[in-house]
């Protein structure tokens, strides 16, 4: 990972009384990893990148589904694959809006 490296994370999480510490940087990490809001690191990578014992890992991640951030999906090439609820991603803009007018400039 890239030291330089940031990801959004909606206020909403940062202050949400029902994420403990170890949820909240599971799931941190989590959306930063994610495409499509799909991701699958392993209990390892997640105990390299973020500090926490796996078996913390474990039990956080089943307390994220059971909270509903978070589903479990069933695959065969990786054991631990997770769609992380939409909520939880800052929602990008689509289009550009442009924030000074340059009509008084008119068509000369």
């Amino acid at each position: 990972m890239n030291n330089n490296s940031f990801t959004l994370i909606k206020l909403n999480l940062i202050i949400a009384p029902d994420l403990d510490v170890y949820e909240f940087r599971i799931l941190s990490y989590l959306i930063y990893c994610s495409n499509e809001r799909i991701c699958f690191p392993g209990y390892d990578d997640l105990n390299k990148k973020t500090g926490i014992s796996k078996s913390v890992i474990q039990n956080r991640i089943e307390q994220l589904e059971a909270k509903g951030y978070i589903r479990k999906l069933s695959n065969k090439g990786h054991k631990n694959k997770y769609e992380i609820n939409e909520r939880c991603f800052v929602q990008q803009k689509k289009e550009k809006q442009e924030i000074f007018s340059y009509d008084w400039l008119g068509d000369d």
